[in-house]
């Protein structure tokens, strides 16, 4: 079913306070976002739902907190593509990337910008790719994707622990297939 595209940005808000994507082209600003994070709030953002476009995620301002446990959830009908940092630093936090996108030639997560967690968990349900340019420092990185091809090709990398079911996994140091 097509969905609604949404972009957290830094200058236009018409999301209906839900964060559930309601109509196209939907906006959330990234300073609610923080806002949320920062007041203990667990922050939840979907393209579910009717609409006329593909259901992407784009993350093109920043997003940061520095709460403990602080937990974003990215959940798009196909792709999410970080463009922009997202920096949760305190103890126990979490960034759950969950896109559903499964179009050859379109990575189903693009991590374009850095992603700073405590946890960093991943899931491409139908197989498209998970790629990366930026780097990702986190303790925990879960990656689950068992028909998707993950490529972590960032030196910087700073990843403690890596737990992952994937097709096949690609870093500078050792492909795992």
């Amino acid at each position: 079913f097509p969905s609604h595209d949404t972009k957290i940005n830094s200058d236009t808000n018409n999301s209906l306070g839900t964060w559930t994507a309601f109509g196209n082209d939907s906006r959330i600003l990234s300073t609610d976002i923080e806002a949320a994070l920062n007041a203990g709030t667990n922050v939840l953002i979907t393209t579910a739902g009717a609409g006329s476009q593909d259901g992407d995620i784009f993350v093109i301002a920043p997003i940061s907190s520095s709460r403990t446990l602080a937990s974003l959830n990215l959940v798009a009908d196909r792709n999410i593509s970080i463009e922009s940092a997202i920096s949760l630093s305190g103890s126990g936090s979490l960034v759950k990337l969950q896109a559903g996108g499964a179009v050859t030639g379109t990575p189903a997560i693009r991590l374009n910008a850095q992603v700073n967690s405590d946890t960093v968990h991943l899931v491409a349900t139908e197989g498209g790719a998970i790629t990366q340019s930026a780097a990702v420092t986190t303790n925990n990185l879960a990656i689950d994707a068992p028909k998707s091809d993950v490529t972590l090709g960032n030196v910087s990398n700073d990843i403690g622990v890596i737990a992952a079911d994937v097709k096949s996994l690609t870093t500078p140091y050792r492909d795992w297939e």
